[in-house]
């Protein structure tokens, strides 16, 4: 662009995981949206296998 700024531009996270360093991009401001602006469907409660694959992978999680 000719003011210099690149539209295309991320900001990203580097961090150690492991025997890696990890990156993760990273929102700006104005591409966040509001919890106010998200319609989430009601939707029936999660069977048992659904629960234990979430614990799972928050373990998995828990360990990197």
């Amino acid at each position: 662009m000719a003011d210099g700024t690149d539209s295309s531009a991320q900001l990203a996270l580097l961090r150690p995981s492991g025997q890696i360093i990890a990156m993760q991009t990273l929102l700006r401001p104005d591409e966040l949206r509001s919890s106010d602006e998200i319609t989430v469907p009601s939707t029936e409660p999660p069977r048992r296998q659904e629960l234990q694959t979430a614990c799972n992978l928050m373990d998995v999680a828990d360990e990197a």
